[in-house]
Parts: C-alpha cells; sequence; structure tokens
C-alpha cells in the first residue's frame, strides 16, 4: 500500500542552454538609392607660354609680268573657247550667234535638221547645205549665207534682217512672213519660192531669180531688182512703190491691185502682165515692153510711157491724167476704151483732154 505524497522540494537550478538554432535564409535585397548630384566643375588650368617666332624666309624672285600676261590671255582665251564650246548648240531653239560654222574649204552639212528658232544671228554659214532644214522663227539676222543650199528650206517667220544671201539657193524655200528687210540677195535663186507676205523693203535682189516666185502681199518697197526674173512671178496685192526695177523681167507677171507708185520700170519686159487695178502712180516705164500687157481699170497718174513698146496693151477704164506716152510705140494695137485723159501726152508730143488711143 503507497503512502501518502510527500511535501514538494524546492525547485532545481536551470539546466544548461540548448545548441543555436540553423541560421534562417537570408532576405531580399534592397532597391538602389538615387545618385547624388555631380560635383563642381573644376577651374581651367593656365595657358602654356607662347612658343619662339620662326625665322624669316627668303626673298622671292621678281614676277616675270610679261609672262603673267600671256598667261592672262591664254586663260581669257580658253575661256573664251569653252563658253562657245558649250553654248552652241545645232538644236531648236538653240544659241549660236556669231558662229564660224561653214566655210568654202569646210562645207557644213545640216541638211533636213530642225533648227526651229535657233539663234544664228551674224553666224557665218557660207556654203553651208541646210537644203530641207526646219528655220522657222529662226534669228538669221546679219548671217552670212552667200552661197549657201537653202533649197526647200522652211524659213517660215524668220528673221533676215540685213542676212548674207547672194548666190544662195533657195529655190522652193518657204518664206511666208519671213523677214528680208535690207537683206542682200544679190543673184540669189528664189524660183518657185514662197514669199507671201514676206518683208523685202530695201532688199537688193539685182540680178536674183524669182520665177514662179509666189509673192502676194509682199513688201518690196524700195527694193532693188535691176535685171530680176520674175517671169510668171505671182506678185498681186504686193507693194512695190520706189522699187528699181530696170531691165528686170515680168514676162506673163500677176501684178493686179499691186501698189506701183514711183517704182522704175525703165526696159523692162512686161510682156503680157497682168497689171489690172494696180497703182502705177509716177511709175517710169521707159522703153519698156508692156505688149499684150493688161492694165485694166489701172492708175496710171502721172505716169511715164516715153518710148515705150505697148501693142495689145489693154489701157480700157485707166486713169491715164498726166500720163506721159511720148514716142509710145504700137498705139495701134493697143486699146484705150473708157480711159481717163487729163493732160495726158500723147506720142506726138501734145498734151489731150480727150481720149486719142
Amino acid at each position: 500500500m503507497t503512502g501518502p505524497d510527500g511535501e514538494i522540494g524546492l525547485p532545481g537550478s536551470d539546466g544548461a542552454d540548448g545548441a543555436d538554432g540553423a541560421d534562417g535564409i537570408d532576405g531580399t535585397n534592397g532597391t538602389n538609392g538615387i545618385d547624388g548630384v555631380d560635383g563642381t566643375n573644376g577651374t581651367n588650368g593656365f595657358d602654356g607660354v607662347d612658343g619662339a617666332d620662326g625665322q624669316n624666309g627668303q626673298d622671292g624672285d621678281d614676277a616675270d609680268l610679261v609672262y603673267i600676261s600671256s598667261l592672262e590671255e591664254r586663260i581669257a582665251s580658253l575661256e573664251s573657247d569653252l563658253v562657245n564650246a558649250t553654248t552652241c548648240q545645232l538644236v531648236a531653239w538653240g544659241k549660236c550667234p556669231n558662229e564660224i560654222l561653214s566655210s568654202f574649204n569646210n562645207r557644213a552639212d545640216f541638211s533636213g535638221m530642225s533648227l526651229v528658232g535657233i539663234d544664228l544671228r551674224g553666224a557665218d554659214l557660207r556654203y553651208a547645205n541646210l537644203s530641207n532644214a526646219d528655220l522657222s522663227y529662226a534669228d538669221l539676222s546679219n548671217a552670212d549665207l552667200r552661197y549657201a543650199d537653202l533649197s526647200n528650206a522652211d524659213l517660215y517667220r524668220a528673221d533676215l534682217i540685213r542676212a548674207r544671201l547672194a548666190a544662195a539657193d533657195l529655190t522652193n524655200a518657204y518664206l511666208r512672213n519671213a523677214d528680208l528687210t535690207n537683206a542682200y540677195l544679190s543673184n540669189a535663186d528664189l524660183s518657185n519660192a514662197d514669199l507671201r507676205y514676206a518683208d523685202l523693203s530695201n532688199a537688193n535682189l539685182n540680178y536674183s531669180d524669182l520665177s514662179n516666185a509666189e509673192l502676194h502681199r509682199a513688201d518690196l518697197s524700195n527694193a532693188y531688182l535691176r535685171y530680176a526674173d520674175l517671169t510668171n512671178a505671182h506678185l498681186n496685192y504686193s507693194d512695190l512703190s520706189n522699187a528699181n526695177l530696170y531691165q528686170a523681167v515680168l514676162t506673163n507677171a500677176d501684178l493686179r491691185y499691186a501698189d506701183l507708185t514711183n517704182a522704175y520700170f525703165g526696159n523692162v519686159f512686161l510682156t503680157n502682165a497682168d497689171l489690172r487695178y494696180a497703182d502705177l502712180t509716177d511709175a517710169s516705164f521707159y522703153l519698156a515692153f508692156l505688149n499684150g500687157a493688161d492694165l485694166y481699170a489701172a492708175d496710171c497718174t502721172d505716169a511715164y510711157f516715153s518710148y515705150a513698146a505697148i501693142s495689145g496693151a489693154n489701157f480700157n477704164s485707166t486713169d491715164l491724167k498726166f500720163a506721159d506716152f511720148t514716142g509710145a510705140t504700137g498705139t495701134t494695137g493697143a486699146t484705150f476704151s473708157n480711159s481717163y485723159w487729163h493732160q495726158t501726152e500723147w506720142t506726138d508730143g501734145v498734151k489731150y483732154d480727150s481720149n486719142q488711143g
């Protein structure tokens, strides 16, 4: 049998500390801190000491002024050649003023080329072949085209003022509305050329061939046409006032409504020419051949027919006041029906106010 519990004893002393537990897991790294403010820039360093001066160079030789001048001239010449080489272009609307493009020994061939509107002012085109070329609207003023071949060329509205075209071939050329004022066309061949509305005032056409040419409404005032051949030319409504046609040939020419005031037709051949309604005021037909010419209704006021041959000529309805027929021949074969006479000097040297024809 168990006895009763004894009294509780005093507490025992603390036991020894137990061993340290294992290290815990490392914590998460913290975020980076904000960058600090940049520091103040340091002061500039002191400038270095200047280097010593270099030694003086030797004196140069004296310049050769003559040589320099020759170089300058050569440079100017080369620059001029360069300008010409780069600016002269033989194309439509090109620029070739004052260029030497052809000569007797170097005959350029521009036949069939399109040179519309090209600037050939003052250009030397002697002996050049421009046949069938298109030179419409071209500027050929003062150009030298002597002996050039312009047959069948298109020169519509071309500027040929003061151009030199002596002995040039312009057969069948199209020169409608062209400006040939003061042009030199002596001995030129313009047969069958179209010169309608062309300006040939003051032009020199002596000895030129204008046979079968179209000169309707052309301006030939003050032109020189001495010894020119205008056989079968169409000059109706043209202006030949003050023109000189001494010994020209106008056989079968059409001069209807033409202005022939003060023109000179001395020794001219007007055989079978058509002068109907033309203005012959003050014109001279001294020694002219008017056989078979038709002057119906022409104005022959003050016209001079002295010693002219007028056999078969038609003066019907013509105004003959103050006209002079002194010494004219073939009057019996001419007709004067309804012509107006006033102080008209007939073949006998007497002035009449009535028809004596």
